[in-house]
């Protein structure tokens, strides 16, 4: 009977996972159709959203460096090192992250372009780099509701960011901002709404900035190769 109990209670489980990530993904193309639908008079604008997505795409995988699948292969319930590891593993993540996005970004202003894709660098495309870091942290976010089986709290992160996102986006694109410009200011506040939301979790894994030079070389050398 318990073992009953049990395997109904992760089958509950991994339906409140599919179901948060179908309705993730579904937000994310319903989006995308609908803008398409507003930015019809202007589609070079769409065209730019798809650049713009391309490359945060790309760009979430060089900042990542496989730093996920180091928390999960490393994490370890019964140790009592779980802080110091989480706390080093945050730090170098959003530390790597933060220097290879602003010298991106320096590489930008210094070689005197105005615009990246028609965006204007100074200003909106800033934006979008705060964004790629935000992403970041809501990864490691996730992974702390993964190894801690929370599934309840991860569908509800998952579902705060894409419902924002969806209706900001929309209301700001049909109040007449560019179709890219609304996505990125959209992307922002789900993305902080979704950090402010699980800003506890952080005091519950006692994780702060902290730098243990061992842990960080273990996790470049498994991180990276798997980039």
């Amino acid at each position: 009977m318990i073992n009953l109990i049990e395997k109904f209670k992760e089958l509950k489980s991994v339906g409140i996972y599919a179901s948060s990530e179908l309705i993730y993904k579904g937000l994310n193309w319903a989006l995308l159709l609908i803008l398409f639908f507003l930015s019809k008079d202007n589609p070079a604008d769409y065209g730019l959203l798809a650049v713009l997505i391309a490359f945060e795409r790309i760009v979430s995988v060089i900042i990542d460096f496989g730093q996920k699948r180091v928390i999960y292969r490393f994490y370890n319930d019964d140790s009592k090192e779980n802080s110091e590891f989480l706390s080093s593993t945050f730090t170098a993540w959003i530390t790597v992250s933060l220097i290879v996005l602003m010298l991106f970004y320096l590489i930008l202003i210094v070689s005197g372009e105005a615009t990246f894709f028609e965006i204007p660098i100074k200003g909106l495309f800033g934006i979008e780099l705060l964004n790629l870091l935000l992403l970041n942290i809501i990864s490691f976010i996730y992974c702390l509701h993964r190894i801690s089986k929370n599934i309840k709290e991860y569908a509800k992160i998952l579902l705060i960011i894409g419902f924002s996102r969806f209706f900001l986006t929309i209301i700001l694109s049909i109040s007449g901002l560019l179709v890219y410009d609304s996505y990125i200011w959209g992307m922002l506040i789900g993305l902080l709404l979704g950090i402010f939301h699980s800003k506890s979790l952080f005091k519950k894994y006692s994780i702060s900035i902290k730098i243990n030079f061992q842990i960080i070389k273990r996790n470049l050398l498994y991180g990276y190769p798997l980039v």
